[in-house]
C-alpha cells in the first residue's frame, strides 16, 4: 500500500507515524514544501524570543528519525491532484502514484494589518533565513513597513 501524506506540520507527522503502527510494511511518503525538517509552527514565538534554538521547532528531535521509521521525506511543492489516476503532480513535473492521500497542509497566516503604517507590522512566513538584519533568529518575515524596527508577533493561529 503507497501512503502519500501531504503537509510536514504536526498533522501530517503523526499521521505518518500512526499508519506506520498500524501498517508496517506500507510505503509512506511526507511532502513538505519548506527545506528544514518538520517543524511546530506553535514553538515559533519561543524561538523568536530566543527561549529555544532552532531545532528546538522541530517536531522529532532525533538525527534520521525519519529515515529509521521508513517515512520518505520528499521537500516538495503539489501542483496537481489527479484523483481519478491515483496521481499527485509535483512542480518539479514528477507524479507519485498513490493508494491512499491524505490533505494535512494546514493554513497559510495572513497579515491582520492591510495598510502601510508604523511599527514594523509583517507576517511570519515560514522558518528559513532572516531578510535583512531584521531579527536576530533564523525566521524570515514578509511585509515589512518600516525597517524591522520591531515585530509585533499577534498569536500563531491567525489564519486567512
Amino acid at each position: 500500500m503507497q501512503y502519500i501524506v501531504a503537509g510536514a506540520g504536526p498533522a501530517g507527522v503523526v499521521a505518518c507515524e500512526t499508519i506506520r503502527k498500524l501498517s508496517p510494511d506500507a510505503s509512506i511518503t511526507l511532502i513538505g514544501a519548506e527545506p528544514e525538517p518538520p517543524y511546530s509552527r506553535m514553538a515559533i514565538p519561543y524561538l523568536l524570543s530566543e527561549i529555544i534554538a532552532e531545532q528546538g521547532t522541530y517536531l522529532r528531535k532525533t538525527d534520521g528519525y525519519y529515515e529509521q521509521m521508513n517515512i520518505n521525506r520528499l521537500q516538495q511543492r503539489i501542483s496537481g491532484i489527479d484523483a481519478s489516476a491515483s496521481q499527485l503532480k509535483l512542480d518539479n513535473s514528477e507524479s507519485l502514484d498513490f493508494d491512499r492521500l491524505l490533505l494535512a497542509t494546514g493554513a497559510i497566516p495572513i497579515n491582520p494589518h492591510t495598510g502601510r503604517g508604523s511599527g514594523g507590522r509583517a507576517t511570519l512566513l515560514d522558518s528559513g533565513g532572516c531578510q535583512g538584519n531584521c531579527c536576530k533568529s533564523k525566521k524570515r518575515f514578509i511585509g515589512s513597513t518600516d525597517g524591522c524596527r520591531f515585530y509585533r508577533l499577534y498569536y500563531s493561529g491567525i489564519t486567512g
